[in-house]
């Protein structure tokens, strides 16, 4: 079914190797040219009979439930624009140290600053969805080695299927990926985040901030209306209690909006309020432009080198995040900004 949200590619598969009367080992042939080699046809698939091949071939057709559509290549990242069975656009940008993958078409939370915000929502995306955008890589030869939860969408407003991708990322059968191998980011779903702690403790959690102050997070972030900063940071702090994991809190600067002293000082007081403030790490991000009708601009390169010389003052472990991929619409926020509106 398109949009299944957990994806039944493997209990196909495991059905017509039944009903074929295969042995159990077909299994760990399939997905070992699957996720071993990046092999995504059936019919490439060597180790098995080719009329097992052919089969397969015939009842499931493609591997792949997304298809590539534009690929744009620059010296440090590609983005590819793939769509789903049902015609939605999504977008994953791959780095040398990291593949960031999409959770959903489009993306629901309207963020100001935020290219996919403007997209609206598509849909959630299955697991299989999410998978196949880490094994197109995987089949070009991409190695794989962190996974981030950051491309299109809210990974909590889609638990279920983000949480089966993962265990099938770490699936020694698998990818075989260590669960600190891989990110998420949020804007800050608060029961979800709570779930985070017993279903994934071991994984990076990114929290997106943006402000240290609750009304101008709202005008930025309208969930903030719905889950309070005040809130979020609470959950954050059991998350850390609970994990002893630290937790990234990420920051766009937006020139004239939250780049100035007072919100680096400001936003130290925050987290030096924590309860384990030295879980705290501050990403800084300037602010990158995408959708033509968003208006912020990104602050000069003083300007950040500001604010992150007032939070190392402050004894705030923090960094300025380099903009790679922003000339090709593949940085932090832009996601979308290319994509026709249907």
């Amino acid at each position: 079914m398109i949009g299944n949200r957990i994806g039944n590619r493997e209990e196909k598969i495991k059905e017509i190797l039944e009903e074929l009367g295969e042995p159990q080992f077909r299994l760990t042939q399939i997905n070992e040219a699957l996720y071993g080699k990046g092999v995504l046809r059936y019919s490439e698939m060597l180790s098995l009979p080719q009329t097992l091949r052919e089969t397969l071939e015939h009842k499931l057709g493609s591997i792949s439930s997304i298809k590539a559509i534009t690929t744009i290549k620059s010296i440090n990242s590609t983005k590819v624009l793939f769509e789903t069975c049902d015609g939605l656009p999504l977008e994953t940008v791959a780095r040398p140290d990291f593949i960031c993958v999409s959770c959903q078409s489009g993306c629901a939370m309207k963020c100001a600053f935020c290219s996919t915000g403007r997209m609206g929502l598509g849909r959630s995306l299955s697991s299989d969805e999410i998978i196949d955008q880490v094994l197109y890589f995987k089949s070009t030869g991409y190695k794989i080695s962190n996974i981030t939860f950051m491309g299109m969408g809210e990974p909590l407003l889609n638990l279920e299927a983000v949480v089966a991708t993962i265990l099938e990322l770490t699936d020694p059968t698998k990818f075989g990926l260590g669960m600190r191998k891989i990110s998420l980011s949020t804007v800050g779903i608060v029961p979800g985040i709570k779930r985070m702690a017993e279903l994934l403790p071991q994984i990076n959690l990114a929290f997106s901030l943006h402000s240290p102050y609750e009304a101008e997070r709202q005008r930025l972030m309208p969930i903030s209306t719905t889950y309070p900063l005040d809130e979020v940071m609470k959950a954050l702090d059991e998350h850390a209690a609970a994990t002893h994991r630290q937790i990234f809190l990420e920051y766009v600067l937006i020139k004239d909006v939250n780049d100035d002293a007072k919100h680096a000082r400001d936003l130290a007081t925050l987290v030096k309020n924590r309860p384990l403030p030295h879980l705290f790490y501050v990403n800084l991000i300037k602010f990158h432009a995408g959708n033509k009708d968003i208006t912020f601009e990104a602050p000069e390169d003083r300007i950040a080198q500001t604010f992150l010389k007032i939070l190392k003052e402050k004894g705030i472990n923090c960094s300025l995040r380099s903009s790679i991929g922003e000339g090709d619409y593949a940085a932090c926020g832009q996601l979308g900004a290319m994509i026709d509106p249907r």
